[in-house]
């Protein structure tokens, strides 16, 4: 014999916001997509932020939030080195590194457009808003693209019940 159960909603018993679900489950995602064909691009040599965020309120305080970044198509117009990292609240993320979120060395890939992939772990501490943002730089004050027009760029971040 099987058993059905048909909800509605499901509501926490102390309170309406939170239900806690078994380990592993999403609770939440929240994500940044541009698929259009403008460049994501900066000159600066001092990192500077480029609009691909993600706002993201967790639900309970020790969860996981997995960040996940995606560009298709970097490009650095001439000189050399184009950087980027993930900013959480207005400061580096811990861990992260000014490499995080894609290297770009145009001396030896001047034709190349790789695809740049991260992932970054963030353990909650409280229940507050926070915002996560890809910061760029060139070491040259010439264009670092990390996205390319026509190309596509995400950022996810998606809250786990631990």
């Amino acid at each position: 014999m099987t058993s059905r159960l048909l909800v509605d909603k499901i509501e926490g018993k102390n309170t309406s916001s939170h239900v806690i679900m078994p380990q592993g489950h999403v609770i939440q995602m929240q994500h940044f997509i541009d698929i259009d064909s403008s460049h994501i691009a900066s000159a600066s040599t001092s990192f500077v932020a480029t609009g691909v965020k993600v706002n993201i309120t967790p639900k309970a305080v020790g969860n996981t939030i997995l960040v996940q970044f995606v560009t298709t198509m970097a490009h650095k117009g001439g000189g050399t080195i184009g950087m980027g990292t993930l900013y959480l609240d207005g400061s580096q993320a811990p861990g992260t590194g000014q490499y995080w979120a894609g290297y770009l060395n145009s001396n030896t890939h001047s034709n190349d457009h790789p695809t740049r992939v991260s992932n970054y772990i963030y353990t909650t501490v409280d229940t507050n808003n926070h915002l996560f943002e890809i910061y760029i730089k060139s070491n040259d004050s010439n264009i670092y693209y990390v996205k390319h027009g026509a190309s596509c760029i995400s950022l996810i971040a998606t809250e786990i019940q631990e």
